[in-house]
């Protein structure tokens, strides 16, 4: 399929900015990731000293990019608990959106 004229100019517009919001996305991941590590079981992210492969992303990345994981101390129900209290962040399984998402 191809895309309309509009269309592939939009994406084109986007990709002036793309290096820097990529940049700025990794940027507070990790700040984020700092703010939560000493508040849950387990933080994962490779801009983080305590992941298992930071030295290794750290040489081949510049960014280590937007997406993290960590584990909630108390399982399931705790877990459950986190997302029911949630204001500003939606809830989704779609990681290609432009909103924080969990």
């Amino acid at each position: 399929p191809n895309l309309s004229p509009f269309n592939a100019w939009v994406v084109m517009k986007g990709l002036e900015t793309l290096d820097l919001r990529a940049h700025r996305q990794s940027e507070n991941a990790l700040k984020v990731g700092h703010f939560l590590e000493p508040r849950v079981a387990r933080m994962l992210h490779p801009g983080l000293v305590s992941h298992p492969q930071h030295n290794l992303a750290m040489r081949q990345m510049k960014a280590c990019g937007g997406i993290f994981s960590f584990e909630v101390p108390g399982g399931r129900a705790q877990a459950h608990a986190l997302l029911d209290a949630l204001m500003l962040i939606d809830i989704s399984n779609n990681i290609g959106d432009s909103r924080s998402l969990m």
